[in-house]
């Protein structure tokens, strides 16, 4: 896969939207990117709640799977760090 994943929100009304997660499905930490291309869920940075902190979210977001180029050399070209 050439593409990086992808994350994006629920829509509220969505019969997913809340309830038991899996603890199958818990990932522990990631670093996630804005795609900037999608623009942002509330265009006018009111967002629906003050608690949730929601007025500069994205509507989609990528998850980086390498922290730095020695990461990348090492786990998808099979590269040692350095060479």
């Amino acid at each position: 896969q050439r593409r990086l994943p992808r994350l994006r929100f629920v829509p509220l009304d969505d019969d997913d939207a809340f309830g038991i997660v899996d603890p199958s499905d818990i990932l522990r930490g990631c670093h996630v990117v804005p795609r900037f291309s999608r623009g942002q869920v509330h265009t006018d940075n009111s967002g629906q709640s003050n608690l949730a902190r929601d007025a500069l979210d994205w509507k989609e977001y990528y998850v980086n799977r390498f922290v730095d180029r020695d990461m990348v050399l090492r786990y998808h070209f099979g590269h040692g760090v350095g060479h």
